[in-house]
């Protein structure tokens, strides 16, 4: 097993396992929320890639979103109806 540190976070590392599989393991950002911020709620077929590329113009910030809302469970498999809290980017240390 080798550990590698990730170039997503300055919290995280990689692990490359013996067998070929890797893992990112990080801290979660600490967010409180904040003047700017706004709410989304989600429907049908909403993904977190989707939600972020609406609201910060890329997809790739989707693991704020994911963060920052204890109510997601499962990040790739969004409940309708959630009320999600959407940090201003200017807010964000990202």
């Amino acid at each position: 097993m080798e550990f590698k540190t990730s170039p997503f976070d300055k919290d995280a590392f990689l692990i490359n396992y013996d067998e070929g599989d890797k893992a990112l393991y990080r801290n979660k950002l600490e967010y409180k929320a904040q003047e700017g911020d706004s709410y989304y709620v989600t429907n049908d077929g909403d993904t977190l890639e989707g939600i972020s590329f609406e609201k910060y113009g890329t997809s790739k910030l989707w693991w704020i979103i994911a963060d920052v809302n204890d109510s997601i469970i499962y990040p790739f498999n969004l409940d309708s109806g959630l009320s999600l809290l959407i940090p201003n980017r200017n807010n964000l240390n990202v």
